[in-house]
């Protein structure tokens, strides 16, 4: 959705979703919408199709997030991290765990995480799984960046 500052009031940032390049954006068939619509190109069709859409990152941040209980139901725990621009916590939940780094800086950094006696972190978001050193990853980030990892347990499988 984008914001139409032109717009008087609160319809300013609460313009009607943009659903396609339809006339009114797909939002009415009608001759009149029901209010203006912010110009921009935040199609759903359109963000559909484009793997690497803010839409596109929702859904799969929503899909990561209901395939890790660990993050509703566990024990919340604050990690150190060796940088004051990046936040980690972790989420221990039946034997599961889940650690998320969070960086709040404008520029790339880094982390070094404790995770104890794990075998793998694996990210939840790309292809990569992280070895932990003397019960440490390193984990590197991107300006304002994050990455979900699911802790393997020595015995314990990762579903893909």
């Amino acid at each position: 959705m984008n914001e139409n500052l032109d717009i008087e009031g609160r319809f300013s940032v609460r313009s009607p979703m943009q659903w396609s390049s339809e006339p009114h954006r797909g939002f009415t068939t009608g001759d009149e919408p029901c209010r203006p619509i912010a110009p921009g190109d935040a199609e759903v069709a359109r963000q559909r199709r484009e793997p690497g859409s803010l839409l596109n990152w929702m859904e799969r941040l929503i899909r990561r997030r209901r395939e890790c209980p660990e993050i509703g139901w566990g024990e919340c725990t604050l990690l150190e991290t060796g940088s004051e621009s990046v936040l980690a916590h972790r989420a221990d939940w039946d034997g599961g765990t889940v650690v998320a780094v969070h960086s709040l800086a404008d520029s790339a950094s880094s982390a070094r995480i404790e995770v104890g006696d794990v075998e793998s972190a694996v990210d939840l978001f790309a292809d990569d799984e992280l070895s932990p050193r003397d019960g440490v990853v390193e984990v590197a980030l991107e300006p304002y960046g994050a990455r979900w990892f699911r802790l393997r347990h020595p015995g314990q499988r990762i579903a893909p």
